[in-house]
C-alpha cells in the first residue's frame, strides 16, 4: 500500500513530502557496508602538535563550566553539556559578532518548543584545543543556565561536536578536563571498567541497572541532578522507590516539567552497585525526558562518582571510581525549590507540603534576598541550593520581600529522604498517562 513521509523544519513552505509505492529488502546483507566509516579531522587540532591537553573548568552547581574563546575574542563562560550541541545565545551571539540565520524549532528536557536559528563560527579555543569552520544554533538559555548575577552570563553550550573530535578525560574532584589528539584511542586507566557507548545524535549512552532492570541512559555532564528515570521506563518495571518523595521542578531548554525525587534500592554499573541511591522520576509526556526507548539520564550526583573517558570515535567509555565514589549525595532538605526569572530575581518556585521551608510560612512566588546573611547574587542559582542542601539539622534564615514587604523566616532543614527509607512501587496512575 502506498503510504507518505513528510519532513519538516518547522516551516510548512519548506516541507518535503516523499510518496513511496513499494519497498523491497535483500535477501543478503552485506555487514561491511554498516561498518562506520574512519573519521578526518581537518578542523580540530590540539596547539603545538600535542598529543594530549589538560584543562580546568568551575564546577558551578554541578555543571561544567569552561572558558571558551570565539572568533578571537576574549573568553567567555559556556557550560559543556555531552548531551549538548554548538549552542549559543541570542545575547552572547551579539556580542560575539555572530550573525544567525533562518528559524528552527528546537526541543529540550522541557515540553515545549523553542525557536532558534542557525550560525557559523569561523574559529573557537578552549586552552590549547582549537576547532574551526563550527556550525553554532542561536536560541534562548533557561535562566537558571545563563544568568550568574553580576558574574558574566553563560555564552552558550558546548558539546556533542568537540567530543565527537577530542576523547576527553573528566574528573570532577580534580575539575580538570583531559583532551586528547584527535582520531586517537586514549590510554585505559588502571582499574577501569570498559562500557560501549551508543549514540543518537550525538549525545553518548551506557548501559545500566536499576535494582536489576537494565536500561540504556544518556551521560549528561548538562544535567546537575542525580539520575532521572524516564516515565515509561518505570512503568515497564515498577521496582520499589522510597516514599513519600518530594515534588520538583525540572528546567531545562523547552521549559520545565514536573517530576519526584526519591530514591531506589540500587543503581549498577557493570560490577559496581551503588546503594540507595537518589534518583528523579521524570513525569514529562513530551520532550526528551519522554522517551519510549531510553531508560533514563545520569547526571553530576551520579557521574562525580567516576573518573571517566569518553571515547566517541571508538564508542568507549572508562570509568574509574573516583574519591567520592560511594558517598552519598546531597539534596535540597528545605522542601523549597528555587528559580531564577528573566530579570534576575531570585524566587520561590514550589514548596513540599509539611516541609521545613513550607512550615516557616515561606509563600510560593516570594522573592529571596538572601540566605544566612548572604545576598543572592553573583553565582548560578545551583550555588544557592547549596546552601538549601546542608546537613539536616543545620539552620537556614532566609530574608525575602512577599507582595513588596521585606519578610523574615527561620527553619532547621530536615532528613526528607533518608537513607534505607520504606521502599514501595508506586501505585497505578502516579506518574501519569
Amino acid at each position: 500500500t502506498p503510504f507518505y513521509m513528510r519532513q519538516s523544519d518547522g516551516n510548512r513552505s519548506q516541507n518535503i513530502i516523499e510518496r513511496v509505492k513499494t519497498v523491497e529488502f535483500s535477501s543478503t546483507v552485506d555487514e561491511a557496508a554498516f561498518v562506520r566509516p574512519p573519521s578526518s579531522y581537518q578542523d580540530a587540532r590540539l596547539l603545538g602538535g600535542r598529543s594530549s591537553v589538560t584543562v580546568p573548568f568551575s564546577n558551578a552547581g554541578g555543571y561544567i563550566l569552561i572558558r571558551v574563546s570565539v572568533n578571537g575574542h576574549a573568553a567567555v563562560p559556556f557550560l559543556l553539556d555531552t548531551g549538548g550541541a554548538n549552542y549559543l545565545t541570542p545575547q552572547a551571539a551579539r556580542r560575539l559578532g555572530v550573525r544567525g540565520t533562518g528559524n528552527i524549532p528546537i526541543n529540550g528536557t522541557g515540553q515545549k518548543q523553542e525557536n532558534a536559528q542557525f550560525a557559523k563560527v569561523r574559529e573557537l579555543r578552549v586552552g590549547a584545543v582549537e576547532m574551526r569552520h563550527q556550525l553554532f544554533v542561536i536560541g534562548p538559555l533557561p535562566g537558571v543556565l545563563e544568568h550568574r548575577g553580576k558574574k558574566a552570563p553563560v555564552a552558550g553550550l558546548l558539546g556533542a561536536q568537540l567530543l565527537q573530535c577530542f576523547p576527553a578525560t573528566f574528573n570532577y574532584q580534580k575539575k580538570t578536563l583531559t583532551f586528547y589528539k584527535p582520531g586517537t584511542a586514549p590510554p585505559k586507566p588502571a582499574g577501569a571498567q570498559v562500557f560501549r557507548l551508543e549514540f543518537d545524535g550525538g549525545h553518548p549512552y551506557m548501559r545500566v541497572s536499576v535494582d536489576g532492570a537494565g536500561g540504556i541512559f544518556g551521560i549528561d555532564t548538562g544535567d546537575n541532578s542525580a539520575t532521572t528515570i524516564f516515565g515509561p521506563f518505570y512503568r515497564a518495571h515498577a521496582f520499589p522507590v522510597e516514599q513519600p518523595g518530594l515534588c520538583r521542578r525540572e528546567v531545562g531548554i523547552g521549559g520545565v516539567g514536573s517530576a519526584l525525587l526519591t530514591r531506589v534500592g540500587s543503581l549498577s554499573f557493570g560490577r559496581w552497585k551503588l546503594e540507595d541511591p537518589l534518583i528523579t522520576l521524570n513525569f514529562a509526556s513530551k520532550g526528551a525526558f519522554s522517551s519510549e526507548t531510553l531508560a533514563g539520564n545520569l547526571g553530576f550526583k551520579v557521574l562525580r562518582n567516576f573518573v571517566f573517558t569518553l571515547d566517541y570515535e571508538h564508542q568507549t567509555g572508562y570509568f574509574v571510581r573516583s574519591s567520592d565514589y560511594g558517598k552519598p549525595a546531597g539534596y535540597n532538605r528545605s522542601g523549597m525549590t528555587l528559580a531564577r526569572t528573566y530579570e534576575g530575581k531570585v524566587v520561590v518556585q514550589g514548596e513540599s507540603r509539611g516541609t521545613p521551608a513550607a512550615k516557616a510560612g515561606i509563600p510560593v512566588g516570594a522573592q529571596i534576598l538572601s540566605l544566612n546573611g548572604k545576598p543572592l547574587r553573583g553565582e548560578f542559582l545551583s550555588k544557592y541550593e547549596e546552601v538549601l542542601s546542608g546537613k539536616a539539622g543545620s539552620e537556614v534564615e532566609v530574608r525575602y520581600t512577599w507582595e513588596d514587604e521585606p519578610m523574615y523566616a527561620h527553619f532547621r532543614l530536615a532528613e526528607l529522604l533518608p537513607l534505607h527509607g520504606k521502599m514501595t512501587p508506586l501505585v497505578s496512575g502516579a506518574l501519569g498517562k
